[in-house]
C-alpha cells in the first residue's frame, strides 16, 4: 500500500480569490516557506449547482511564490482523483450555507484535516432580515441561517467534518465558552463544531508592525457600496437614483473635510467592488483598491460606513469618524453604529451634518480612547514574542506533520 504524502491545502471559492490572497496574502507566503507546496483548491466546482465560471487574477496572485499551485478541480470526481495520494490538511475559508453543504459532505467522505484561520480580530456582526421582501427572506433563512445550524448538527452525527482546531483573535469567544457550564462540557469533550480553539495575534495586528511609514498627509474614506450582493440579498438593489443621493451626501461631506483641513481625500474601496462605480460618483478624489492599510497609515482621519479596514485606524490610534446615510437600508444603518456604540467613536448621520459642527467633532476624536485599548488586548494582542502566522503554522507542523 502507498503511503500517503501529508499535503497542505486552502479551500477556497476563485470567485473571491483575489481578495481572500490580498487578505491573508502574509500567512499563505510564509507557509509557502515552511512547506513544499501548498495547494490553492476552488471549490466553486464542488458545490450544488455549480456553473463552469471564469477567473481573473489579480498581480499578486500572478506573482505568487513557485510552491503555491492553484488547483481547479472541475468536479468532485477530479478533486478525489487529486486526493488519492495524498493525506490532505485544509484550511477551510468558505461558509456552511446549502451551496456549501456538498463539500462538507465530500471532506467528510475523504477523511480530510480541517482547520481554520480566523484570527481577524474585527467585531462580528448578525444580518437582520426583512419581511418586507418575503422570498429573499426565505431563501437567506433557508439557504443560509438553516445550514449552518445543520451543517453544525450534522458534524455531531459524524455526516459532516468537524474543524480540529481554528486560530482566533478575539478572546470573548473562549470567555463565552467557559462562562457557561453545559457549553464547556461540550468544548472540554470535543463536541462542539470546532474542537479546539487557540488564541493568537490578529492578522492586522502582525502586519501594522511591518508598516514601516506613518503619517498623517490625507484623509481616508472606506466607501461603501450599497448594492453590494451581501445586502441585495436580503432587500434587493437600490435605485440609481437613491444610489446618487446617497453619494452626493458622502461627496459634499468628504469636500468639506477637505477644506477644513487642507488635505487631500483619499476613498479607498474593497476589492470586490468595480472600480469606475466609484469614480463616476468621486471624480475629484482618487479611488484606490488594495492599498487600504498603507493609506490608513497615512491618514489624519479616517471615516467609514461598515468595513473591517476600519480596525487597522483603531490599532494605530488614528481620528475617526463613523458615517450613516438615510439613503442606506436597514442592515448598513445598524452595522455603520456597531463600532461607533462598543468604541465610542464618533457618529454622523450626514444628513443632520453641518459644517460649523466639524471642529467640535475633530477635537473629540482627537482625544485618547481607552475603549481602543481594551479593543487592542480583546481582539488582538496575546504574544507580543511571536507573530501569529508564526503560531499557526508551527502548530500545523506539530499536530499533523
Amino acid at each position: 500500500m502507498i503511503k500517503k504524502k501529508n499535503c497542505l491545502c486552502f479551500l477556497v471559492s476563485f470567485t473571491s480569490l483575489n481578495v481572500t490572497y490580498h487578505t491573508q496574502k502574509n500567512l499563505l507566503e510564509e507557509i509557502s516557506k515552511e512547506f513544499d507546496r501548498l495547494y490553492i483548491i476552488n471549490i466553486d466546482n464542488l458545490q450544488f449547482f455549480s456553473k463552469e465560471k471564469n477567473y481573473e487574477f489579480s498581480d499578486e496572485i500572478k506573482n505568487k511564490p513557485d510552491n503555491i499551485v492553484l488547483f481547479n478541480p472541475k468536479n468532485s470526481t477530479e478533486f478525489e482523483n487529486f486526493h488519492k495520494d495524498k493525506f490532505l490538511i485544509a484550511i477551510n475559508n468558505f461558509g456552511k450555507t446549502f451551496l456549501d453543504f456538498k463539500v462538507h459532505l465530500l471532506l467528510n467522505r475523504k477523511n480530510i484535516v480541517q482547520i481554520q484561520c480566523k484570527n481577524i480580530g474585527n467585531i462580528q456582526m448578525d444580518e437582520n432580515v426583512n419581511y418586507k421582501h418575503i422570498l429573499l427572506t426565505l431563501n437567506y433563512l433557508i439557504l443560509n441561517r438553516f445550514f449552518r445550524k445543520l451543517t453544525t448538527f450534522f458534524s455531531l452525527i459524524g455526516i459532516v467534518k468537524k474543524f480540529e482546531i481554528s486560530f482566533i483573535s478575539d478572546s470573548n469567544i473562549l470567555r463565552a465558552i467557559k462562562s457557561k457550564n453545559f457549553k464547556n462540557f461540550l468544548y472540554k469533550n470535543k463536541l462542539l463544531f470546532t474542537k479546539e480553539f487557540c488564541l493568537v495575534n490578529s492578522r492586522h495586528f502582525d502586519e501594522l508592525k511591518k508598516i514601516k511609514k506613518i503619517s498623517n498627509n490625507y484623509i481616508v474614506h472606506i466607501d461603501y457600496y450599497l448594492n453590494y450582493n451581501h445586502e441585495t440579498r436580503l432587500r434587493g438593489k437600490f435605485s440609481d437614483d437613491r444610489i446618487k443621493k446617497h453619494h452626493d451626501l458622502v461627496y459634499k461631506f468628504l469636500n468639506i473635510l477637505k477644506k477644513k483641513l487642507n488635505k487631500e481625500v483619499k476613498i479607498c474601496i474593497h476589492p470586490l467592488y468595480p472600480l469606475d462605480y466609484f469614480k463616476k460618483h468621486y471624480k475629484d478624489f482618487e479611488v484606490i483598491k488594495y492599498k487600504t492599510k498603507d493609506m490608513i497609515s497615512n491618514a489624519d482621519l479616517v471615516t467609514f460606513f461598515d468595513s473591517s479596514s476600519i480596525v487597522d485606524a483603531i490599532l494605530l490610534d488614528k481620528k475617526i469618524f463613523s458615517l450613516s446615510s438615510t439613503y442606506m437600508g436597514k442592515n448598513e444603518r445598524i452595522h455603520s453604529t456597531v463600532y461607533s456604540k462598543k468604541l465610542n467613536i464618533i457618529n454622523i448621520e450626514l444628513s443632520n451634518f453641518k459644517e460649523e459642527d466639524f471642529e467640535n467633532l475633530y477635537q473629540k476624536s482627537s482625544k485618547y480612547n481607552q475603549k481602543f485599548q481594551d479593543f487592542k488586548k480583546t481582539y488582538h494582542q496575546f504574544d507580543p514574542t511571536e507573530n501569529g502566522y508564526s503560531k499557526i503554522i508551527k502548530t500545523i507542523k506539530s499536530r499533523f506533520y
